[in-house]
């Protein structure tokens, strides 16, 4: 079970082929809320990143590539629930969109890229 959040993105999709460029919205597994995970929502968690940072990141992620990374997407809600989850995560107050670290390169394209 989880919480629906919604995907903000541009026309512009830099996730390389991310599920947050499939579909309108995911559902947030390491939340409380009455929604379970599917294809037209998949499965995300909430997990703190850097310098008291949090970003969402798919559940299921594929072997032998490099990721998750920022795709250039945002995942945000209205429900009171998300935002004291991150509150509890950070460790303090939270509002806003958190990015999604859904895209994933072969080690090829990061070399590449990475130029």
């Amino acid at each position: 079970m989880g919480l629906l959040v919604n995907i903000y993105r541009d026309k512009y999709d830099a996730t390389n082929g991310g599920l947050s460029s499939q579909v309108d919205r995911i559902c947030v597994v390491n939340m409380d809320g009455p929604f379970e995970p599917g294809e037209d929502a998949p499965a995300f968690e909430v997990v703190g990143g850097p310098y008291g940072s949090a970003k969402l990141v798919p559940v299921d992620q594929p072997s032998g590539v490099i990721g998750p990374m920022m795709g250039g997407n945002y995942g945000a809600t209205s429900d009171s629930r998300f935002g004291r989850k991150i509150e509890e995560i950070l460790g303090h107050k939270f509002y806003g969109a958190l990015p999604i670290h859904d895209r994933f390169e072969s080690p090829e394209q990061n070399d590449l890229l990475s130029r």
